[in-house]
């Protein structure tokens, strides 16, 4: 799908939503029972909330996007993840969890509509604790790009950054980098315990296999995946951030 195509798909939900909920909100005004409507109006908020939020994100995203590609990528700065980034795929989630409990509740069952809405969100909760990017975010050094996850952090020197592949479309771009020594990254954690360890050789190795193979999501460490693969490729090449 184009992304003209997706930001209209987006769009017609958004406008779904909101239509949705100023229609059942009008039946209540006009004498329609408030407890056969009021689950359905409470899920249709859920979902309005969270689409139009979204669909705010996503625009100020494109903005930084454009802003990030004019500007070098620091050295030596932690760079994280933006908050309000952070919340759009656990809210793009909650409104379509939030829509089919509407109907669900819509049709008569609203005990059922909230059990779904417990249910996919601990599924979905449960997936986002899946590593497949350094949560804590990146620092790019001289020697090579440092991932943090919380107070543990570990170096990946360029040297052994063997490939990049970029994968997706344009605004959804993810990075996969094959890692030559993962062992060797898994050596440099700091603070060095088993349970840490274990952690980034997940991260770069992946479970149950043998070469690294690391998967940036994208967004990672607050920046766009055509930023983050220019800063990698930079690093890989030795050339030094010109605002430094």
């Amino acid at each position: 799908m184009s992304r003209k195509r997706r930001v209209r798909f987006y769009g017609v939900y958004v406008a779904a939503s909101f239509l949705a909920l100023a229609a059942v909100l009008v039946a209540m005004g006009l004498g329609v029972s408030p407890v056969r409507l009021g689950p359905v109006a409470a899920f249709l908020m859920v979902w309005a909330g969270s689409a139009g939020y979204v669909a705010l994100a996503t625009r100020a995203r494109r903005r930084r996007a454009f802003r990030l590609r004019s500007l070098p990528v620091p050295r030596g700065v932690r760079l994280r993840k933006p908050f309000w980034i952070r919340l759009d795929g656990p809210l793009t989630f909650l409104g379509l969890i939030a829509a089919l409990g509407a109907i669900v509740a819509g049709l008569g069952f609203p005990g059922v509509g909230v059990g779904v809405l417990l249910a996919l969100g601990l599924i979905v909760g449960f997936g986002f604790l899946i590593p497949g990017e350094p949560r804590g975010g990146l620092t790019f050094e001289d020697d090579g790009m440092r991932l943090h996850i919380g107070a543990v952090h570990c170096l990946v020197p360029w040297s052994s950054i063997s490939d990049i592949e970029a994968i997706g479309p344009e605004g959804f771009v993810m990075l996969r980098m094959a890692i030559a020594d993962p062992q060797g990254v898994v050596d440099s954690v700091s603070p060095d315990t088993p349970r840490n360890r274990e952690r980034f050789r997940r991260l770069v190795q992946g479970i149950g296999s043998s070469h690294g193979d690391m998967l940036l999501h994208p967004w990672t460490a607050g920046l766009d995946g055509q930023t983050l693969e220019r800063a990698i490729r930079e690093g890989i090449a030795g050339r030094p951030d010109p605002a430094n």
